[in-house]
């Protein structure tokens, strides 16, 4: 099933990632901070204690925080709502779904969206994965209650905001080389008229 939680208050709208990096490194001193989203995906439901204090900590007193049971409850909610990252318990004897398929299938929607994967113990093909999805792991005995992993979503949520803004210098030189060479060829064809005036 699906359980949607609210740490308190009431969600207004999931902040820009670059907002959401710059209170999770800084405390703010309001406490006006609405839109973190967390959806986490394993087969019981997690212990949100933890991750809860250290939220309200930092003045995130708004955080949504949704639970799904499956798979395809969470490409479901994935395709309705946005978030700011997805937390993924890796449990290969209980789970109905493949982590590894899971998270290729997050990707391939087009989601890019910060993705930690939780394990109690270390699988290094499963992390090899992961890894190659720009998804990141968190092994950890204790699991949720980990003191790893508030500073793992801090991590995911970052490299996130790094790819995003390579994508977009990228994105911004490919249109300035654009750009130059239609200067350079309209210079060209100048050149070639007053020659052949």
């Amino acid at each position: 099933g699906i359980r949607d939680y609210k740490v308190t208050g009431v969600q207004t709208c999931a902040l820009p990632i670059s907002a959401l990096l710059d209170w999770m490194a800084t405390p703010p001193q309001r406490s006006e901070l609405n839109g973190f989203r967390l959806i986490c995906v394993a087969s019981t439901e997690p212990s949100w204690i933890r991750l809860s204090l250290q939220l309200d900590a930092l003045g995130c007193h708004d955080a949504r925080l949704k639970w799904v049971s499956s798979a395809a409850e969470a490409m479901t909610l994935l395709r309705q709502e946005v978030f700011d990252a997805i937390v993924i318990h890796h449990q290969p004897q209980l789970s109905e779904w493949d982590t590894n398929h899971l998270v290729g299938a997050i990707r391939s929607s087009g989601c890019d969206d910060a993705i930690l994967v939780l394990m109690a113990k270390p699988d290094d093909l499963l992390t090899v994965a992961v890894l190659e999805e720009q998804a990141d792991v968190l092994v950890s005995s204790v699991l949720w209650d980990s003191p790893a992993l508030f500073p793992s979503l801090q991590r995911a949520l970052k490299q996130v905001e790094l790819r995003r803004e390579n994508h977009r210098l990228s994105v911004a030189n490919q249109r300035r080389l654009l750009r130059e060479r239609d200067e350079a060829d309209h210079l060209l064809q100048q050149q070639h008229d007053i020659i052949r005036e």
